[in-house]
């Protein structure tokens, strides 16, 4: 069968596999990606082996394009240099495979190749690589290296950042975790209708995987049949593959309340009418936390063992252990147990609903396929967006950025979410990008004000949306209920300040007419960073434009630009941008140019120290003198008040510039007398020597840097490392 689809842009093949031994889950998760990604006029074809139980039939009825690959006789003899169970699951050796692949793609040379078997590694890849564009592999087992340019897992681990580690390219993407989990539509649709449960188990689904070799099925209805769960209503689904069908329709026709029910394209209608599943630890898994149901997860393969541990362990689920270990006794225990623990019950639905939120299949999507600006739009939140909302809220580099660091506990934050969204002084919109949440924007009304938050999810961040929501949203503010949104942040948050500070510089409408542009540069993991939110906030709030940033790609045109504690050379052309560019420079020029005056001045045994403030010139530290302040020290600080000194003198400076410009241009002296240059400190500068006292070297602690550069010396053969610290007597 061929399939042709006009009007596409992209080329996608997928390569993966379904047999009796395999089960369907594979194929199953690769149709709901490709049924995204088809949505976004890409043009999807498959490659499978004619396994017994291969769904061709069901891919085609899709309406994809499948290509079958032989059914080979010798596969039980096959071995590929990692687990040799998964090596006969390929049915051929990966040098048959690849050549079969090779003669199925034809002319065809896709953007994306997604591969999505346990019997494939790194060397098909690399055989691969020539015949398209870019590889993404789905996997769950962290058991063999890749060579890819996407990896994605969506099994729950407890060590997500070092599941891969050694086993991928240093480029590769990784997009691992449930919140990516390859979940069809519907699952989103149920979720935002149905009812609550409220903990009491009246009905149980049965479903353990589209083969069920070892029947477990009909071992779980034995198990529903005693005495104390006899009352339960029970939906048994009966997959594909299960060669027990008939013995299982027999049990279910014998036991009252039950139903049978055949293959179907998903299991959300069941699973929302549901109050408990007994289920396997394989996809099925994210749907049913997707839709909040609490479940007992039996381990059906190996490969299911570590993500069902890891579920457990946080409380998302009851383990029953592995098939080989479970009895009908111990199963029908767990279940009269849960049937007592409503409390339990209602906390796992919450908690494995902000966790698993169904987005992750258009995630994906939106990966392989990106969304442009004019695709973006805001939506005002409803009352469903609060797990949506938790997410972001809940997600590391957010948290850094927020108010409140604190991870916020499930409850209270729902709480808050729902008396937020009814407030008539606050605004909250949701950002998506077609028809995926990417992001929020909050607005908070103080007098007037408009106290703005923002995150965005993690996919699309590095694309200059930032910018993009603050721009839409604060129009949409302003069209509803027009106000003053001079924005308020906390300091660390640079990456919003800068978002916020580069529409200013574009978009009129925030601001009245600016007296002057001014641009700053600073190295992004600068100390001074801390300090430059203040100085920003000042410069706003007489009426200047302001842009902050840290890349010098990132500037733009202005009158002014100060370099603050930024350690790279800048060009002409990016000096010849603005009328002025200003340089601190912490000692007397033209003595003691270059590197880290203050520290190197400090250690000399100095206790007062110039600042000075320069144009900056072709030569490094030579341009003429506008301003200086002195910093005097008393000999006792330590770096971060010293640090605290240097960059009120620096502030000071700044805005000193700024409110005399232009009668300071005619203050401007040219250096005069000899001059010296400081080296740049390496962390060896911060050795200490174990013969010397520590009030000979006390100078030497004071400004060494706890984190980045800590003392240390060397004694008997091995380094030690001191922290300093200040505390009274």
């Amino acid at each position: 069968m061929v399939f042709i689809r006009k009007n596409v842009d992209m080329k996608i093949a997928f390569r993966t596999d379904a047999s009796i031994q395999i089960g369907t889950g594979h194929v199953m998760r690769c149709l709901t990606l490709a049924e995204e990604l088809r949505n976004r006029r890409v043009e999807i074809q498959f490659i499978c082996r004619a396994h017994q139980g291969h769904m061709a039939d069901l891919i085609a009825a899709e309406g994809f394009q499948v290509h079958l690959l032989p059914a080979q006789e010798h596969a039980a003899e096959i071995t590929d240099g990692h687990k040799e169970d998964y090596a006969i699951w390929l049915g051929a050796t990966q040098e048959e495979d690849v050549q079969q692949t090779k003669n199925a793609l034809g002319s065809c040379y896709p953007d994306w190749f997604i591969v999505d078997h346990y019997g494939l590694d790194i060397q098909w890849e690399n055989a691969l690589q020539p015949y398209v564009t870019k590889i993404m592999v789905i996997d769950d087992l962290a058991n063999r290296k890749h060579n890819c340019d996407l990896l994605f897992d969506q099994n729950f681990s407890l060590d997500f950042d070092n599941r891969y580690s050694g086993l991928l390219p240093e480029q590769c993407d990784k997009l691992i975790g449930p919140r990516y989990a390859l979940l069809r539509p519907e699952y989103i649709q149920f979720r935002r209708t149905m009812n609550d449960r409220g903990g009491e188990i009246k009905r149980v689904l049965v479903f353990l995987g589209g083969s069920d070799n070892v029947n477990l099925t009909g071992m779980t209805l034995d198990a529903l049949s005693v005495p104390e769960l006899a009352h339960l209503e029970v939906d048994v689904i009966v997959g594909t593959n299960n060669p027990y069908r008939g013995e299982i329709a027999m049990k279910v026709k014998l036991r009252p309340n039950s139903h049978l029910h055949g293959p179907r394209p998903h299991l959300a209608d069941l699973m929302s009418k549901a109050d408990l599943a007994i289920g396997g630890g394989g996809g099925t898994t994210w749907e049913r936390m997707c839709l909040g149901l609490p479940s007992i997860v039996i381990c059906l393969a190996e490969n299911q063992k570590p993500a069902c541990e890891a579920i457990s362990r946080e409380g998302l689920v009851q383990y029953a252990g592995t098939w080989k270990q479970l009895t009908k006794t111990a199963l029908a225990e767990n279940i009269i147990a849960l049937c007592e623990s409503q409390e339990l019950m209602d906390f796992q639905s919450k908690i494995c609903q902000s966790t698993v939120d169904g987005w992750g299949a258009k995630r994906i999507a939106e990966f392989l396929r990106p969304s442009s600006k004019k695709d973006l739009y805001l939506r005002p939140a409803r009352t469903d967006d609060a797990l949506l909302y938790y997410g972001w809220v809940n997600d590391s580099a957010v948290r850094q950025n927020a108010f409140n660091s604190e991870l916020l506990f499930l409850n209270n934050y729902l709480e808050w979410f729902e008396k937020r969204n009814a407030d008539t002084d606050t605004y909250m919109f949701v950002l998506m990008a077609r028809d995926l949440p990417v992001g929020q924007i909050k607005f908070e009304l103080q007098n007037n004000e408009a106290v703005i938050d923002y995150s965005l999810d993690r996919i699309v961040r590095g694309r200059g949306w930032g910018r993009e929501l603050v721009r839409i949203g604060t129009n949409m503010l302003n069209n509803i209920r027009p106000a003053v949104i001079p924005g308020c942040f906390k300091r660390e948050n640079y990456e919003f300040l800068a978002a916020f500070m580069r529409l200013g510089f574009d978009d009129k409408a925030l601001q009245g007419a600016a007296q002057l542009s001014i641009a700053i540069l600073s190295d992004k993991k600068s100390w001074i960073n801390t300090h430059l939110p203040r100085l920003v906030q000042s410069w706003l709030n007489k009426g200047h434009k302001v842009l902050w940033v840290h890349e010098k790609e990132s500037l733009l045109q202005a009158d002014f630009c100060f370099y603050l504690s930024y350690g790279q050379i800048v060009p002409f052309r990016i000096l010849n941008m603005f009328k002025h560019n200003l340089v601190v420079h912490e000692s007397d020029l033209p003595r003691g140019k270059g590197w880290s005056p203050l520290t190197w001045q400090i250690l000399e045994g100095k206790k007062q120290v110039p600042v000075t403030m320069i144009e900056a010139d072709e030569k490094v530290d030579s341009g003429p003198v506008y301003a200086q302040e002195w910093i005097n020290l008393q000999g006792d600080e330590l770096v971060e008040e010293i640090r605290a000194e240097q960059a009120e003198a620096t502030i000071r400076l700044c805005e000193k510039f700024v409110t005399e410009y232009p009668q300071i241009l005619n203050t401007a002296k040219d250096q005069t007398g000899e001059g010296s240059f400081y080296p740049r400190r390496k962390p060896e500068n911060s050795r200490l020597d174990p013969d010397k006292s520590l009030r000979e070297q006390f100078n030497l602690l004071r400004v060494v840097d706890n984190n980045r550069y800590p003392a240390f010396f060397n004694l008997h053969g091995l380094k030690y490392t001191l922290t300093v610290e200040k505390t009274e007597n």
